[in-house]
């Protein structure tokens, strides 16, 4: 067994410039036939003398120099992870321009919305401001002829309304005649005749319900 340890630390020395201050072993016993008993012999009396001579300590907190194939297939992944990286980036920046087009396509619209919005609002503030149960004055006609001598005439009159007649009421200075009355829902028309010294004077005004 001491001739095992001898052996191994002249062979350590052969390939290194220095002592080792740390170093480790294959704790695998080899497959190959008569082999194994020889690498299990010599792992046991190297391990038995770290044991003996050597202090233990723990190396999970150790950094190792990477060999250059470690390197290198180290590089070829960096190279990989780079250009997934750069791709990626690529197309974050397409989705970034494509999410800025779609947010001024949709503040747009927005904009109509609230112009569109504003419109309706009108139309009902109208429809609100014309809807009403209330008897309103809808349409008036009026007849003054004036003059300073006596004799006889004549008008003819229409007046119509955009929404329903609910009544309508005549006025005159008197002794007028009313002739040809013909009313429907929507309108109202006919003649006024009369002989005055002071000229004919005549109204007719329709009330309505604006619904």
């Amino acid at each position: 067994e001491e001739q095992v340890i001898v052996n191994f630390l002249e062979e350590v020395s052969k390939g290194l410039s220095f002592d080792p201050a740390y170093f480790c072993i294959d704790a695998m016993p080899s497959d190959e036939g008569d082999d194994h008993p020889t690498n299990e012999a010599l792992r046991m009396s190297i391990l038995n003398y770290i044991k003996k001579e050597m202090k233990s300590t723990r190396v999970q907190n150790l950094e190792l120099v990477k060999t250059d194939a470690v390197m290198a297939s180290h590089r070829v992944v960096k190279k990989k992870v780079e250009g997934e990286i750069q791709g990626y980036r690529s197309c974050l920046t397409v989705a970034n321009q494509e999410m800025e087009e779609c947010l001024k396509l949709v503040l747009s619209h927005v904009n109509d919305l609230r112009e569109v919005e504003k419109r309706i609002k009108g139309i009902r503030d109208n429809l609100t401001e014309l809807n009403s149960t209330d008897l309103e004055t809808g349409k008036v006609w009026n007849l003054e002829q004036k003059w300073r001598f006596l004799r006889t005439q004549s008008r003819e009159f229409s007046v119509a309304s955009q929404w329903p007649i609910a009544e309508y009421s005549r006025w005159d200075n008197g002794r007028l005649k009313w002739v040809n009355l013909n009313s429907d829902d929507y309108s109202i028309s006919g003649e006024v005749r009369g002989q005055f010294m002071r000229g004919l004077y005549a109204k007719v005004t329709i009330k309505v319900r604006k619904q």
